[in-house]
């Protein structure tokens, strides 16, 4: 059901795409929901895209198009973003952890052609637990050097098992959040590491 937005009021409204990519709309009042412009003409700090959930500049490309966009001056944009950047985007929970050293999560193998069969997000379909299944984590293995090559890690049931194991054995803490339904992005990052690295190597 869609939410009533006041006349005089802009909302910024982020969504994620089944590839992770993030998307922000701006609902102003009454008129139709438009894309929201990511000005990377004032300061380029991302060409590919928003993010939010942390420091990085994805979200500061995100703190700046949300400024421009509701303070209408570019100049107060450019000066206040990395501020607002740190007080409010960083702020919103997300999944930054694991983007920092992941640059991406695929079915592969038979679950493959039959993607659009499962439930959405495709990994909360139990079916796919039921039988054989490989789950692709892409690693940017060198993102801290400023270089990127990519590492692919293929994942069977067999290798989730072990990573539910290490996190058990592990990283205690994490596997209680995650037994008690009280787990977050941080306790996502924790377990897929354990699945694809056997353990937390980044963060």
């Amino acid at each position: 059901m869609a939410t009533a937005v006041p006349a005089h009021t802009k909302v910024y409204i982020g969504s994620r795409g089944s590839s992770g990519t993030c998307f922000v709309t701006v609902q102003d009042g009454h008129k139709p929901p438009q894309h929201l412009a990511p000005r990377n003409d004032l300061f380029n700090h991302s060409p590919d895209g928003f993010e939010w959930g942390y420091g990085g500049s994805w979200p500061a490309q995100l703190a700046l198009a949300i400024l421009a966009d509701h303070l209408g001056s570019d100049r107060r944009a450019v000066r206040l973003h990395q501020k607002f950047k740190f007080l409010m985007i960083s702020a919103i929970e997300g999944n930054h952890m694991t983007r920092a050293w992941c640059v991406g999560v695929h079915l592969s193998g038979t679950w493959e052609k039959k993607i659009n069969t499962l439930s959405h997000p495709w990994y909360s379909d139990p079916r796919l637990y039921e039988g054989e299944f490989t789950v692709e984590v892409v690693e940017l293995t060198d993102a801290f050097a400023g270089r990127e090559r990519n590492k692919t890690h293929r994942l069977n049931q067999e290798d989730f098992a072990e990573g539910l194991r290490l996190m058990a054995e592990r990283h205690g803490r994490h596997f209680g959040d995650f037994m008690a339904k009280n787990d977050d992005a941080i306790t996502a990052d924790v377990f897929l590491q354990c699945v694809a690295l056997r353990d937390v190597v980044y963060g």
